[in-house]
């Protein structure tokens, strides 16, 4: 393994900024990050023109969160709030990296949410992104932009709904394949800069491959002096593997190529989980 392929390396981390309030989440987290990785921290926040395009059509109506009640919308007003928004959002960006002793920029653009993102993405170690906008459901499904990004970003992607980082688990999705590698060389760089409560490796095998995939994952764990729980999950479906992560509730740690996902999208599994997790590239 050359040490390209075994290090996980942050230098410049983008955060997607709305008013939803997993952006805020989304928001402390890359600042906790930037901190303790030294990294640029670059704040993105796209004016949305397909919104803008939508405000500009003749008897267009808005329901403001706190009324509820159809109201006039037009393109001035449209963008007067969206500075008002874009005001607010970094007024949080300043006090969150205040606290965290971080430097960062913001970028303002106007276009497609999702490209703008993926664009963003090729110039950074570490995307972040809310995984929904705002919503009374109890149970959040994943936003059509977390779902893309993470699904097509040529670059590592964290999705976050709720929460910090800090004290909360790792669990490192495992198959014995290089993307399963990868999860394990994550794991270990965020356990080594961040104050984590430990580690699981959740270990996907066929049956009669158990014994193996074990010793290879011991072999890469002493290999790194990790020290971890493992587990076993041998019905190698998404629907069991969501589950499975839903009760360790911890930070899930997946790479994109993971055998599992030659069958089934990776998209399915976030959907159904609203754990932080690192897709990985």
């Amino acid at each position: 393994m050359t040490p390209t392929a075994t290090e996980f390396v942050i230098r410049r981390i983008v955060v997607a900024l709305d008013p939803s309030m997993p952006c805020r989440a989304a928001l402390i987290a890359a600042t906790e990050l930037a901190s303790v990785f030294k990294a640029e921290l670059t704040a993105l926040v796209v004016e949305d023109i397909n919104l803008v395009r939508w405000a500009g059509l003749p008897n267009a109506l808005h329901f403001p969160y706190i009324s509820g009640r159809a109201e006039p919308l037009d393109v001035i007003t449209l963008r007067r709030g969206l500075r008002v928004q874009a005001a607010r959002l970094r007024q949080l960006l300043e006090m969150a990296a205040q606290r965290a002793h971080v430097r960062y920029s913001v970028h303002e653009v106007q276009g497609h949410v999702t490209l703008e993102l993926l664009e963003a993405s090729k110039n950074s170690d570490l995307l972040i992104v809310g995984r929904t906008s705002r919503t009374r459901c109890r149970q959040a499904r994943l936003g059509s932009t977390a779902l893309a990004v993470a699904s097509r970003a040529p670059q590592t992607v964290l999705l976050l709904q709720r929460g910090r980082l800090a004290d909360r688990p790792l669990i490192a999705v495992y198959d014995g394949s290089p993307g399963g590698d990868r999860t394990l060389f994550v794991a270990d760089r965020l356990l080594r800069e961040l104050s984590l409560s430990g580690l699981t490796v959740l270990l996907l095998s066929d049956p009669s491959e158990t014994t193996e995939l074990v010793s290879k994952a011991k072999a890469l764990l002493l290999e790194r002096n990790l020290h971890a729980r493992l587990q076993v999950l041998e019905e190698c479906d998404v629907d069991s593997l969501a589950t499975c992560l839903r009760s360790l509730d911890g930070i899930v740690i997946v790479d994109k190529d993971t055998s599992i996902f030659r069958h089934e999208r990776i998209e399915k599994l976030l959907d159904q989980i609203n754990n932080p997790v690192f897709v990985v590239r």
